[in-house]
């Protein structure tokens, strides 16, 4: 990612990865967070808005977060071809990591659904330079949606990525 881009995040959560992306882009670029779930949604979009952070540039780059209330498949759809730079995944996994106690909270109320092709589609569509997939290092997921490229680390987490 560089400074400017337009990224989104399609299953935002507790919305850390957004907040990455936002610092990254700058205040030239934009990061759209989308939670389908409700509950979820609405407490990433009130801690986004209200929490103080020590860490500069922080608290500005968690303001510039458009959160939104809405399934990542209906968004991509209503998005003209090529009009995203990155589009993020982070699904509730597979196989849980039962460490990450963060997600715990949040877990019996998220949206658990597998991603679908139809999605990554819609993604590969609207995406200009990457399709990118946070999964645990051991998921069939990578391979069933096509993710060629995938970067595993020593931790539980991997990344897929589909350059565009």
């Amino acid at each position: 990612m560089k400074p400017g881009d337009r990224i989104v995040d399609c299953t935002a959560g507790l919305g850390s990865d957004a907040i990455v992306f936002s610092f990254g882009a700058g205040p030239e670029g934009t990061v759209t967070a989308l939670e389908k779930a409700r509950i979820p949604a609405f407490l990433l979009q009130q801690g986004l808005k209200s929490y103080e952070s020590d860490v500069p540039g922080l608290n500005e780059a968690m303001r510039r977060i458009e959160v939104r209330a809405l399934d990542h498949l209906d968004y991509l759809r209503s998005q003209p071809d090529g009009s995203l730079d990155i589009v993020y995944f982070d699904p509730m996994f597979r196989k849980p990591i039962t460490e990450s106690a963060s997600i715990k909270a949040i877990r019996g109320i998220a949206d658990d659904r597998p991603l679908s092709a139809e999605a990554i589609a819609e993604a590969r569509r609207t995406a200009r330079r990457a399709v990118i997939m946070k999964e645990h290092r051991d998921s069939g997921e990578f391979a069933r949606l096509g993710f060629e490229e995938v970067h595993r680390s020593s931790t539980k987490i991997a990344y897929g990525v589909i350059r565009c």
